[in-house]
């Protein structure tokens, strides 16, 4: 058997695993953005030692136009599909995340059905660094996952948005100065006041003009702000004109509770309260949405009056129900009847 003769370097051999043609692929009519025409032929093969052909930055490009409809890495905005619906009237569905703390929940989160999600860190011990997993996750899968963070934590809102969260919900706005700072923490200037940070997970770390990065970044920062308190109520108004926040959120737990009448979600006192931020949402151009409600008839009055957004519960609470549900199921099946029967037989 003869000696096999070694080429003398690497560039003298055949490779192993010749480069298939790519497929032929049809792409959508549609223009990509400067952004993308742009980018390095090196940026659509990241992790490599050495650039691919151009043929196959080309290949990248129309796939990235034709796969789900995405036009470019970053430019599909998670945050402009709550806006679609919110301008279509259609109302969107949010999962509250308490329990949960990997990027799993926005997986099922998305099979179930759900619009969006938004981790609640006002009730929750979860830490920025598994919101920032869940929301990577999200957005990478272009799905909307917002963050509630507690009172006044403006730099923590920051924090989140840099890690890739698509919105932030700010609790307990009593007035438009705190709905201002809100603005301030979340929004780049001219209209906030938010440092950049260089490359943005939000654009998948391309290479991107400053203007058009904060451009980007700041559609993709949805801002909700909630009106829990009579203070909120009596100045719902001023709140609305501020500029930046795009939903109010009534907050009717906590509002029940600071209004004396606790659990009352009917209450006249709180249909009255929908009413008015329905009004002065409707005049100055703003979605509302509802939270804290269970009942279904109640969402659905409400939702009547406008709104666009509701909480849909939590997930350990979703949890809970159905695992109930299930036990209960599943000990009819296997216990036996009071007459000494087994389940499924006829006595006698």
């Amino acid at each position: 058997m003869p000696t096999p003769v070694l080429a003398k370097n690497a560039a003298d051999s055949p490779p192993l695993f010749p480069p298939k043609a790519l497929p032929e692929i049809t792409p959508r009519p549609r223009t990509l953005p400067p952004c993308v025409d742009s980018l390095p032929v090196q940026s659509f093969h990241r992790g490599a030692l050495h650039p691919i052909s151009k043929g196959a930055a080309d290949h990248a490009k129309i796939w990235i136009e034709t796969v789900e409809g995405r036009t470019s890495p970053g430019y599909d905005i998670p945050a402009d599909r709550l806006r679609r619906k919110i301008g279509n009237s259609e109302l969107s569905v949010c999962l509250r995340v308490l329990a949960h703390r990997t990027g799993e929940i926005a997986h099922i989160a998305r099979a179930s059905g759900f619009d969006a999600l938004y981790v609640d860190m006002e009730h929750s011990a979860i830490s920025p660094h598994q919101v920032a997993e869940i929301c990577s996750v999200a957005l990478a899968m272009h799905f909307p996952a917002l963050v509630r963070v507690p009172e006044e934590a403006s730099s923590l809102a920051t924090i989140l948005l840099d890690a890739g969260a698509a919105g932030i919900i700010l609790p307990h706005i009593e007035n438009a100065e705190s709905a201002r700072k809100a603005v301030a923490a979340c929004k780049f200037p001219p209209l906030g006041a938010r440092s950049i940070s260089g490359a943005a997970i939000h654009l998948h770390y391309a290479d991107t003009p400053l203007e058009q990065m904060i451009d980007a970044l700041n559609r993709a920062a949805f801002l909700a702000v909630m009106l829990e308190s009579r203070v909120a109520l009596a100045n719902a108004d001023a709140i609305a004109q501020v500029e930046g926040p795009e939903l109010l959120l009534v907050g009717t737990s906590d509002l029940c509770i600071e209004m004396g009448i606790p659990g009352q979600h009917g209450h006249p006192a709180i249909e009255e309260a929908y009413r008015h931020v329905a009004k002065v949402c409707k005049a100055h151009g703003k979605a509302f949405g509802i939270a804290g409600i269970g009942d279904r008839n109640l969402i659905a009055k409400y939702a009547a009056l406008g709104a666009t957004f509701v909480s849909a519960g939590s997930d350990h609470a979703m949890l809970l129900d159905a695992a109930r549900q299930r036990v209960k199921v599943l000990r009819d099946v296997v216990a036996p009847s009071s007459n000494g029967t087994q389940p499924g037989h006829a006595a006698g």
